[in-house]
């Protein structure tokens, strides 16, 4: 038994373009090695341990059979401007894992932006474009985008004890979920056809033990179109176990664009926080909110530019908010009654926030 209580301390890995990997992922930084674990459960979370001050910026990862980025057991780290996609392209049988585009794993102080996953897949479950995966404190996913991931486009995950203080901000998902099912060889040499779950925009799971506690998620643009198993699809999802142990999270002032009828996908998670302020869109009809919110937008146009865009490109018009949208200004300030939370100073766009005296809901702040 051992422990190695070595770590990196001010690393940059700028301007790297990572490809046709069949190793364990694109682009990766990691912490303590321990043996057993038990000993991750103890050193995992040890400040004292943890890498600290990892900087991945302005790199592009692709066609690796891993993960894209990740950065495991670290502290005050930031991966930004990146463009990760075909991560986790490993054919059968599986043996490197369950990948994500970018992602990271019992770090704390961390913060993800100005990023762009897509086209990411796995050869077991996950397969989503971002993660902030357990045993994570105070992580910040801001201003991405995430389109045409396999499953899910962000995800938030716990496994015995808590990940604290997750928020989703700012960011533009559109038109994940699209492997619907996927093939995975068993040990005879069979090949089995299994639902991959994760086939929503946001994907929770907690075992374990694990709870998620204040993930705070506003002011995003969701798009909704995967046609996928109706269990596992539409905005929110849960691991198979269906268990999304939360407490204090709230859904505030988002903005989800639907092209199926159900919006919301799993309606007890969606429930599982506080919500309200946010403004839902089902194209092919009117949605009925089984928990109709006091001062949500329903079944109207939102009026935006580029309505179902989930191309490859960050959007630069795509999801703004034409002149007239409901959307300007009904929104609300979403850190109310929220300790510790602040909203931020900027939209996905880079426009100020708030403009014109009251919130917009989505990811533009149009005034």
């Amino acid at each position: 038994m051992y422990t190695r209580k070595s770590y990196f301390d001010s690393v940059l890995v700028d301007n790297v373009n990572a490809y046709n990997t069949t190793l364990w992922a694109g682009i990766f930084v990691w912490g303590v090695q321990v043996d057993q674990d038990f000993q991750w459960r103890q050193h995992a979370r040890d400040p004292g341990l943890q890498s600290r001050n990892i900087t991945i910026q302005n790199s592009t990862v692709h066609d690796t059979f891993g993960d894209g980025i990740a950065i495991y057991m670290s502290r005050n780290g930031t991966i930004q401007n990146n463009v990760v996609y075909r991560s986790g392209m490993e054919p059968p049988p599986e043996d490197i894992g369950t990948p994500v585009g970018l992602w990271w794993w019992s770090s704390s102080n961390m913060v993800g932006q100005f990023n762009e996953s897509y086209d990411n897949h796995s050869p077991g479950v996950d397969g989503g474009g971002y993660d902030i995966d357990y045993w994570s404190t105070n992580s910040t996913m801001q201003y991405n985008y995430g389109h045409d991931n396999g499953a899910y486009c962000m995800s938030v995950f716990a496994k015995t004890g808590e990940t604290r203080t997750n928020i989703l901000r700012y960011n533009i998902c559109a038109g994940n979920g699209t492997d619907h099912t996927y093939l995975k060889e068993t040990p005879q040499g069979k090949t089995t056809e299994e639902i991959l779950p994760g086939q929503s925009e946001i994907y929770f799971c907690t075992w374990e033990g694990g709870r998620l506690v204040d993930t705070w998620i506003y002011s995003n643009t969701f798009y909704i179109n995967s046609t996928g198993n109706p269990s596992a699809t539409g905005l929110f999802d849960v691991c198979p176990a269906g268990t999304d142990i939360e407490r204090n999270g709230i859904f505030r002032n988002n903005l989800v664009v639907s092209e199926i009828p159900n919006v919301l996908g799993d309606v007890a998670t969606a429930n599982n926080r506080d919500r309200d302020y946010n403004f839902y869109y089902y194209t092919g009809g009117n949605f009925a909110d089984p928990k109709p919110e006091p001062h949500a937008i329903y079944n109207q146009d939102p009026l935006v530019n580029g309505l179902g865009y989930h191309g490859i490109g960050r959007p630069t018009t795509e999801w703004t908010l034409q002149a007239g949208s409901p959307a300007i200004n009904s929104g609300t300030n979403a850190c109310t009654g929220l300790s510790g939370c602040s909203v931020g100073t900027r939209d996905f766009f880079g426009n100020p926030i708030p403009v014109g005296g009251a919130f917009d809901i989505g990811a533009h702040e149009a005034g």
